[in-house]
C-alpha cells in the first residue's frame, strides 16, 4: 500500500513538474540575473570583501530596527489595524502583536505569540503565492524587529521549480514540510542545530543528492526524506541520523 502512494505521489509531481516547465526557461536567465546576490546558490562566487552579502545586509536592517524598508508592508492586527506601506523607509515599525504580517522580498511573515512552536514567540515564514513558481529565492531573514524567525513550516512547501535552498536561519525551532514536493530541488540546506522538528522536510524531493548536513537531533520526524530520488549522506553533529535514514527508501540513505 505504501508503494503504490509512494508511485501515485512521484507521478503526481512529474506532471505538476511538467505542467509549469514550459513557462521556465523564457524565465531562467533573467530570474538568475536579478536574484544573483542570493547567498545560497551553488557555485556561486564569493562576494567582494568590501561588499556584504545580501542576507547580512538584509539582516543587518531588520534586526533589530526602527523602520520598515521601502517597499515592505506591514498588516498590523494590534492597537494600529491596516496595512501600512513603507516606499521611503521612514515609516516606524509598529509594536508587534500576534497575527502581525510583514511582506518582504518573495516572503510573507506572520508574527505568533509562541502557543504553536513550543512556547517560542517569534515569526513564520511563508513563500508568496506570487513567487512560487520561481527557481531561486532571496534569503529568509532571521530577526524582525528584534524577534526571531522561528518556523519555515510548509514554507516552500510545492515550490516544484525551486531548484536551490535559502538558509535556514539559526533561530529556526520547526521546518514541518518545508520543502515538501519541491521537486527540483538540487541540494538540502544546512540544519541548524535549534531546530525541534523536521517531520516530512524532504518528502518529494526527487532530485535532491549529496550530503545534507543535519547539527540538530530532532525530536519528531516523520516522513523526513520520503520519497527522495537520490542516495543521500547525512552529516553533522545529529545524534539521531540512523533514525532519519530509515525515513527514506531503505539503502538510500547514507550516515
Amino acid at each position: 500500500m505504501k508503494a503504490l502512494k509512494l508511485t501515485s505521489f512521484i507521478l503526481a509531481l512529474i506532471l505538476s513538474v511538467g505542467l509549469v516547465s514550459c513557462n521556465k526557461n523564457s524565465k531562467d536567465n533573467k530570474e538568475t540575473g536579478a536574484k544573483e546576490t542570493n547567498t545560497t546558490v551553488n557555485n556561486e562566487a564569493p562576494p567582494s570583501e568590501d561588499e556584504p552579502e545580501e542576507e547580512e545586509k538584509i539582516n543587518e536592517l531588520l534586526n533589530p530596527a526602527t523602520t520598515l524598508p521601502a517597499g515592505s508592508r506591514y498588516h498590523s492586527r494590534g492597537a494600529l489595524s491596516g496595512i501600512i506601506a513603507s516606499e521611503d523607509g521612514k515609516t516606524e515599525f509598529p509594536v508587534t502583536a500576534n497575527g502581525d504580517e510583514f511582506y518582504y522580498t518573495d516572503y510573507k511573515y506572520t508574527y505568533t505569540d509562541g502557543a504553536m512552536f513550543d512556547g517560542v514567540a517569534g515569526w513564520t515564514v511563508t513563500v508568496a503565492d506570487d513567487k512560487k513558481s520561481e527557481t531561486i529565492l532571496t534569503a529568509v531573514l532571521e530577526s524582525i524587529n528584534g524577534d526571531p524567525v522561528v518556523s519555515v513550516n510548509a514554507c516552500f512547501k510545492d515550490c516544484v521549480n525551486l531548484q536551490y535552498a535559502p538558509a535556514i536561519p539559526e533561530s529556526v525551532v520547526t521546518m514541518t514540510h518545508a520543502f515538501y514536493g519541491c521537486a527540483a530541488l538540487t541540494a538540502a540546506p544546512v540544519i541548524p542545530e535549534s531546530v525541534k522538528h523536521i517531520d516530512g522536510a524532504f518528502y518529494g524531493c526527487l532530485s535532491m543528492k549529496g550530503e545534507v548536513e543535519i547539527n540538530a537531533t530532532p525530536e519528531t520526524f516523520a516522513d523526513c526524506f520520503y520519497a527522495t530520488g537520490y542516495e543521500l549522506t547525512l552529516k553533522g553533529a545529529c545524534e539521531n541520523k540512523a533514525d532519519l535514514a530509515a525515513t527514506g527508501v531503505e539503502g538510500m540513505i547514507k550516515y
